[in-house]
């Protein structure tokens, strides 16, 4: 046999190995995790994001169904003035999750991108760097009632479509795309993002990690992302579960702090904008 095809074979075999490989070790990520309904179209799970099964290194994902579960979205600027925490706004709307919208301005309220709900605009101005956008209240078949999308894939037509829109910075471009490079800087997240099949994820994790590195373990993970943004960062990051079977308030840190004490200790901090599911 000619040399080239021995070598031709081996590059084969060793390309067919290394796919093995990682599909093993998708399935592996998949079988350790047990999902828990906790309402109608709602479903929560701790993932292994490192070495460690449990504790800190797990990212906390909400998947939520847009079929059959309602996503809102809330701004302190309508509601009233009242500071409240993630917990606080699950409690006080009636909510099973709930999770920061996006970051915001130093009046401690406005949305740092474009942001309105059925209610109110709370930013109409869009931000030229934010890349992603979160669509909720579908209001034209076949569109879906929950989406995110590329801000260069978006026209005016479906913004319309849209009782609620909110841009944020962009961590992963369709389909499964990480847009981020290596940084130096590390933080807590809480993100939002799409799966392959339509499904909206609150995604938290309290062990800091650069944004290159959640969103390499996030396409990794078997989840099947295929877009995410940023919603928050550090302590601000929250994600709150207040259904009858599954109570979790889970809160950042900030960078500089190296102790790491899991989920014990953690206190949220008020938010003004949040997104929800509804019971």
């Amino acid at each position: 046999m000619p040399q080239a095809t021995y070598i031709r074979i081996f590059l084969y075999t060793a390309i067919m190995l290394l796919f093995g490989l990682r599909s093993g070790a998708q399935q592996t990520v998949e079988k350790k995790v047990q999902w828990t309904t906790i309402s109608a179209g709602v479903e929560y799970a701790q993932y292994p994001f490192g070495e460690m099964q449990t504790g800190p290194d797990v990212l906390h994902v909400v998947r939520i169904n847009p079929r059959r579960a309602r996503l809102v979205a809330l701004s302190r600027t309508k509601q009233d003035l009242r500071k409240r925490t993630a917990q606080q706004w699950c409690e006080d709307f009636g909510f099973v999750a709930v999770i920061n919208a996006g970051m915001y301005d130093v009046d401690l309220v406005t949305h740092v991108g474009y942001m309105k709900t059925p209610a109110t605009v709370n930013n109409k101005r869009w931000n030229k760097t934010y890349e992603s956008v979160l669509l909720l209240d579908g209001t034209a078949a076949p569109l879906p009632l929950a989406k995110i999308m590329d801000r260069s894939d978006i026209s005016e037509t479906i913004l319309k479509s849209f009782g609620t829109v909110i841009q944020n910075l962009r961590l992963i471009k369709n389909p499964g795309i990480n847009v981020w490079e290596q940084q130096s800087r590390a933080w807590s997240e809480a993100a939002i993002a799409e799966d392959r099949s339509g499904n909206i994820l609150f995604l938290f994790s309290r062990k800091p990690y650069t944004m290159f590195e959640f969103n390499e373990k996030l396409l990794r993970s078997g989840l099947n992302v295929v877009r995410a943004m940023h919603v928050e960062g550090g302590p601000e990051a929250s994600l709150s579960l207040c259904a009858d079977t599954k109570k979790l308030h889970l809160a950042g840190r900030s960078e500089t702090t190296f102790h790491d004490d899991g989920d014990e200790g953690m206190v949220q901090v008020a938010i003004p904008n949040i997104v929800g599911v509804k019971r």
